[in-house]
C-alpha cells in the first residue's frame, strides 16, 4: 500500500509535472489573496484560559463599560495657535464621526466563494445583503455652551454657587472686577491647598488666562467698538474655553468613543486604521501641527504592525540562513534553493489556511512561521538527500525520484504526522493562546509535509528535464534574457561557494564529526557513563517540574 502511494506521487511529479506546477502556483496565487485578510489579536485577555475570574471580570468590564476603548487624539501646537487646532478639530472630528461599515447581514448562510471575495475586501458580493454599522458613538472636543446656559448652575456645588453670587452680586465694572480679584485671592491664595494639586494649577492658570482674556476685551472694544468678541470672552470667563485645550494653550484634546468593543474585533481594528488613515490625511492638511492618538485601540494596531515586522523579517533571514546552511552542506545550490522556496510557499499556503480556518492569529500564534520554518525544512532536507543518494547510484530523474520516495517518504510522513498531532493536542489545554497555536503549527506542518512531498520533487524534476524544455520555449518567445540571467546568477553563486574563505566555513557543516562521535559511544564505558549522566538531568528535571505554574497577572512579568 505504502509503494503503491509513493509510486503514485513519483508517477505524478515526473509525468505531469507542468500541471503539478501550474496548480501550485494556482494554489498560492488563491491563497496569497486570502491571507490578505488574517488579522492579529495581541490583547492578554484574548489569548488567556477560560473560567479564570479575573479575565471573566475583565471582560465583563469591557463588555458593559466601552470607556475602555476610549481613543484619545491630541491636536499640538508650538506656537500655540488655539485658532488653527480649533479649526483641524472641526475638520478631524467631521471626517471622524461618520466611519460606518458595510457588512453581510448573515455571514454564517454564504457561500465559500462568496467567503472568499469577502475575505479579499471585494465590495458589494452578488447576492449578499449588507448591514451599515455606525463605528463611532460620539466624540467629545468641546463643552455644550447652550447646556451649560440653561442648566449650569443646577449641576454646581452650594460653595461654589456662593461665590458666584459674591462674584456677580454688582454688574458695574470697577466692581465686577474687584469681586472676581477677591475671589480669586480667595480660592487660590488664601486656601493655598488649592494649589497642590494639578488640577488646581490648572484651574488657576485657566482662570487667570480668563481674566486677561477679559479685560483686554475690554479694551479692544473701547479702541473699536466690537462688541462681538468682548461678548465672546464674557462667555469663556463665566462658562470656561469651549474646547478641550491646555492651561499653556499647545494641546487640545479629543476623546473619540467607539461604538464598537474589543470582543467585535474585526470592526474595532477596522475603526483603528480608518482613524489613522484621517489623521494621516489632517496631518498633511495642516502640517504646523502635530496629531498623535492613544488608547487601547491604537495600542492594539501598533503591536499588530509590529509583530508582523518583526516576525516577518525574522523569518526572511532565517530561510537566508537555512540557504546557506544547505549550500555548504550539499555544495551544490539549485536543490537546496527549491526546498527553501518551497518551504516559503508552504508558509504561504499555510497562512491562507489560518485566515480561513481562524481569521486572526494571537501573539502566541504568530510565532507559526518561525516554527514551520525550523520543523518543515527537515522533510526538504529528507528529500532532496534521497534524490541524490539515487542519482549517485546512476539511477535516471524518474527512478531517483521514486528511489527518494521508497526511502524517505515513510519516515517524512509519520515524522510531520507525529509532530502535527503533538500540536494539535493543545486544544486540549484550554489554554486559548495555546489551542490557537497548536491548529496554527498543527495545520501548518501538514500543509509543509504537502508541500514538500508534491511542489519540491516537481521542482527537482522540472530543472532535471523540463527547463532545457522551458528555456527553448522563452527563446522561441525572445526572452531568452531570462534564461541567461538565470545561468549566471547560478554561476555565481556557485563561484561565490568555491571561494577558499567559504570552503573553510563549511567545512564543519560537512558534520564529518559524527564519524568518531558514532566510533565513541560505541564504547561500552562511554555509553554507560552517557546513560548515567541523562538520567541524572531526568531526575532533577522531573524534581523541577513541580515548581512551574501558570502567572496570570501580566504585571508579573513586566
Amino acid at each position: 500500500m505504502r509503494e503503491r502511494f509513493f509510486r503514485f506521487l513519483a508517477r505524478l511529479v515526473t509525468k505531469h509535472n507542468k500541471k503539478v506546477l501550474l496548480f501550485c502556483l494556482f494554489l498560492t496565487v488563491v491563497l496569497v489573496a486570502v491571507s490578505g485578510r488574517l488579522t492579529m489579536k495581541t490583547q492578554i485577555a484574548d489569548m488567556m484560559p477560560k473560567g479564570i475570574p479575573q479575565i471573566e471580570e475583565y471582560m465583563d468590564i469591557i463588555d458593559e463599560y466601552k470607556s475602555v476603548m476610549t481613543v484619545m487624539l491630541t491636536i499640538e501646537s508650538d506656537t500655540k495657535d488655539v485658532t488653527a487646532m480649533k479649526t483641524c478639530a472641526e475638520d478631524l472630528v467631521s471626517r471622524l464621526e461618520n466611519i460606518t461599515l458595510y457588512k453581510p447581514s448573515h455571514p454564517e448562510k454564504m457561500g465559500l466563494g462568496q467567503k472568499i471575495a469577502l475575505m479579499q475586501g471585494k465590495y458589494p458580493i452578488r447576492g449578499v445583503v449588507y448591514d451599515t454599522v455606525q463605528l463611532v458613538d460620539r466624540i467629545d472636543y468641546k463643552v455644550d455652551n447652550e447646556f451649560i446656559e440653561q442648566s449650569g448652575m443646577i449641576i454646581q456645588k452650594t460653595r461654589d454657587l456662593e461665590n458666584m453670587t459674591t462674584m456677580y452680586g454688582s454688574l458695574e465694572l470697577p466692581a465686577l472686577i474687584r469681586n472676581i480679584n477677591d475671589n480669586f485671592e480667595q480660592e487660590f491664595i488664601d486656601d493655598s491647598e488649592n494649589l497642590s494639586s494639578i488640577d488646581g494649577e490648572a484651574q488657576a492658570v485657566q482662570g487667570l488666562e480668563g481674566m486677561r482674556k477679559f479685560i483686554s476685551s475690554i479694551g479692544n472694544y473701547i479702541a473699536s467698538g466690537d462688541s462681538a468678541k468682548t461678548a465672546e470672552a464674557i462667555e469663556a470667563f463665566i462658562a470656561g474655553d469651549q474646547y478641550f485645550i491646555s492651561p499653556d494653550n499647545t494641546m487640545m484634546l479629543l476623546m473619540l468613543h467607539p461604538a464598537v468593543s474589543m470582543e467585535q474585533f474585526d470592526d474595532a481594528m477596522y475603526l483603528g486604521y480608518r482613524i489613522d488613515d484621517t489623521l494621516s490625511v489632517i496631518q498633511d492638511t495642516y502640517p504646523d501641527l502635530t496629531l498623535g492618538r492613544s488608547g487601547a485601540m491604537m495600542i492594539q494596531i501598533d503591536e499588530n504592525n509590529t509583530m508582523a515586522k518583526d516576525f516577518g523579517w525574522s523569518s526572511v533571514i532565517a530561510l537566508l540562513l537555512i540557504l546557506l546552511l544547505l549550500i555548504g552542506s550539499f555544495r551544490t545550490w539549485k536543490n537546496p534553493f527549491y526546498s527553501v522556496v518551497t518551504l516559503a510557499v508552504a508558509l504561504i499556503w499555510t497562512t491562507g489556511l489560518i485566515a480561513l480556518i481562524l481569521h486572526y492569529i494571537n501573539m502566541m500564534s504568530a510565532s507559526f512561521g518561525i516554527i514551520l520554518i525550523g520543523l518543515g525544512i527537515d522533510f526538504g532536507i529528507h528529500v532532496i538527500s534521497g534524490f541524490r543518494d539515487g542519482r549517485e547510484q546512476g539511477m535516471s530523474v524518474e527512478d531517483a525520484i521514486f528511489f527518494m520516495f521508497n526511502r524517505s517518504g515513510a519516515g517524512i510522513v509519520t515524522g510531520a504526522m507525529t509532530t502535527a498531532i503533538v500540536f494539535f493536542s493543545l486544544w486540549l489545554t484550554g489554554f486559548e493562546a495555546y489551542s490557537e497555536m497548536g491548529i496554527a503549527i498543527g495545520s501548518g506542518i501538514l500543509t509543509t509535509l504537502f508541500a514538500m512531498l508534491l511542489l519540491l520533487p516537481a521542482l527537482i524534476v522540472w530543472d532535471n528535464k523540463g527547463y532545457s524544455v522551458t528555456g527553448n520555449l522563452l527563446r522561441k518567445m525572445h526572452l531568452g534574457f531570462i534564461v541567461n540571467i538565470w545561468n549566471s546568477a547560478g554561476k555565481g553563486c556557485m563561484a561565490f561557494f568555491r571561494i577558499p574563505l567559504f570552503d573553510v566555513i563549511s567545512r564543519p557543516l560537512q558534520f564529518g564529526f559524527l564519524n568518531h562521535t558514532g566510533a565513541f559511544v560505541s564504547k561500552l564505558p562511554a555509553a554507560i557513563t552517557i546513560v548515567l549522566i541523562s538520567g541524572i538531568l531526568a531526575f532533577l528535571s522531573i524534581r523541577s517540574f513541580s515548581r512551574i505554574y501558570f502567572e496570570y497577572d501580566i504585571s508579573n512579568t513586566i
